[in-house]
């Protein structure tokens, strides 16, 4: 009786603790079917809310293109912005200080061909010259003293004592002429006033 007793007592507690295991068992299958209905719901959730964030970003998309050209549409303006302030920087410690110079201003005169005199020289000058011419002898009778006493001696000495008055081309003189050069016509720069210039 005793070995049917702890039998029975035996027994009884494997059927209270494989109850105990399959209610357990149950309350796991019932919270793993809630897991996965819940991770089911986040799959379904998240599948949706990645479909509606793909959706936006695809929405989205066009909309950030724009963004994108605009920044490389301005990075360009930017860069030529700083640049010239670099260059200034640079710049204003090395450049001198201007100086106020005088600058004379030129024009130009046309001149005309002229004959230019670059010497001088004598030259003779000729004339008609008339004087008493004696008949007997030829012999110039230039002024009437000479001539009266010419013909009263060629009388005496079997002359006729007559004459005639004859003109003759001789060199009266000499004159100074200048030596002439011909300039060709030509333009020249003459000074013409000035200004103040900062340099």
């Amino acid at each position: 009786m005793s070995s049917i007793l702890s039998y029975l007592s035996t027994f009884l507690v494997y059927i209270q603790v494989s109850n105990k295991n399959n209610s357990n068992k149950g309350n796991t299958e019932k919270k793993e079917d809630t897991k996965s209905n819940t991770s089911s719901k986040k799959d379904n959730s998240s599948k949706t809310n990645t479909s509606k964030v793909e959706t936006s970003k695809n929405d989205r998309k066009p909309a950030s293109k724009p963004s994108t050209s605009s920044k490389n549409d301005t990075k360009p303006v930017q860069k030529p912005a700083s640049k010239p302030s670099e260059s200034s920087k640079t710049e204003t410690p090395t450049a001198k200080p201007k100086k106020k110079v005088w600058v004379v201003d030129y024009k130009t005169v046309h001149h005309e061909g002229y004959w230019k005199v670059v010497g001088t020289h004598e030259e003779p000058v000729y004339g008609w010259v008339g004087c008493n011419v004696c008949n007997d002898c030829g012999k110039k009778l230039p002024d009437s003293n000479t001539l009266l006493d010419h013909l009263e001696w060629e009388a005496d000495n079997g002359g006729k004592g007559s004459y005639h008055y004859e003109k003759e081309y001789v060199q009266t003189g000499t004159k100074t002429v200048e030596d002439k050069k011909w300039v060709e016509p030509y333009d020249e720069k003459v000074k013409s006033g000035g200004h103040w210039e900062y340099r």
